[in-house]
């Protein structure tokens, strides 16, 4: 393959991957800030316990709810949740409220519900008699019953039952807030992509004609970091301190006054490269439609996310290294 063509490709791509993680990153801080883990946590821990997501619980589901999330607060938080905030919290309280929780603490949260203040050891008829003692119209007690008729004659395996019972439902529950999130993702990806002026066709143009660019991109996307195991603050550096890098040496990124509007005056649009006074009205409609096409190629390469994009750098690297097949001499 013409090593011209896959440099020019190595630069784009890590352009996607660099802008795709910092999209990620930055969605991940908004999520952070809102308290969006925390808040599906709850939802599906309400759905689970009562057949609903609404935040408005019943007390029958409460106590359960907030003894789960109680217990699993960080040891050094001072201030700690109440069962009142744990059943519709704000936004402050859902920042601190945990973003994950383990299946082995539902599962003894669970029993220690039915069996509140053992003194003996829990046996599985104890537990049939306080699920059989649960109010008749409870989601939880219908889903209870079940996993203690399908589970053997053993407290353990009970308990291993409610694990995969609850595991199960947080699965679904983990689609759940991907599905809003990309949304969320979406739309900071496609404000970064304008504010920052990252456009496809401009860039591409900037890789094809300039040499010296074009190795300097894939130099330093070669020894770029997919940011899997940085913080989202420390990605977004790292990203941003490799863009301006890139920018000095010469990637069209970034809103900038045209070369021609340094010698005569312009308006916000000439300035901004999105019409030209030395060409026609017509070609004006053309340089704009450009621009938007290039924003819009941009916004479309963030959907498969960074990952994607680092593991297909990844190959192209190794393609370029390889480089193409040698031709067997003749004798």
């Amino acid at each position: 393959m013409n090593s011209l063509i896959v440099d020019v490709a190595i630069g784009l791509v890590f352009v996607f991957a660099a802008t795709a993680a910092a999209t990620s990153a930055a969605t991940e801080m908004v999520a952070r800030l809102l308290g969006l883990r925390g808040e599906y946590l709850l939802r599906g821990l309400r759905s689970l316990v009562d057949g609903t997501a609404d935040l408005d619980q019943p007390k029958a589901t409460q106590e359960l709810l907030g003894t789960i999330i109680l217990r699993n607060q960080g040891q050094g938080q001072k201030e700690k949740l109440s069962l009142e905030t744990v059943a519709k919290p704000s936004v402050r309280e859902r920042k601190r409220l945990p973003a994950y929780i383990p299946a082995r603490s539902f599962s003894r949260a669970v029993v220690d519900m039915l069996i509140p203040d053992a003194t003996q050891p829990t046996s599985l008829t104890k537990l049939r008699d306080a699920v059989n003692k649960m109010p008749s119209h409870a989601v939880l007690k219908e889903s209870l019953q079940a996993l203690l008729k399908s589970g053997e004659d053993d407290v353990e395996a009970f308990r291993r039952s409610v694990e995969e019972w609850y595991d199960d439902h947080m699965a679904r529950v983990s689609g759940w807030y991907k599905r809003q999130v990309r949304w969320v993702s979406l739309v900071i990806g496609a404000v970064l992509v304008v504010v920052v002026n990252i456009n496809t066709v401009t860039i591409t143009r900037a890789l094809y004609s300039d040499e010296a660019l074009r190795e300097s991109v894939v130099t330093t996307a070669v020894q770029s970091s997919n940011c899997r195991q940085e913080a989202p603050a420390e990605c977004l550096r790292d990203i941003r301190s490799q863009i301006v890098g890139l920018r000095g040496a010469g990637l069209p990124i970034g809103w900038g006054t045209v070369p021609a509007c340094t010698a005569r005056k312009c308006d916000v649009l000439e300035r901004l490269g999105f019409t030209d006074a030395a060409r026609p009205a017509q070609a004006d409609v053309w340089l704009a439609l450009w621009v938007l096409i290039g924003f819009v190629i941009t916004a479309a390469a963030l959907v498969p996310g960074a990952r994607f994009w680092f593991d297909f750098l990844g190959r192209l690297g190794s393609l370029r290294s390889t480089g193409p097949k040698p031709t067997s001499s003749s004798s």
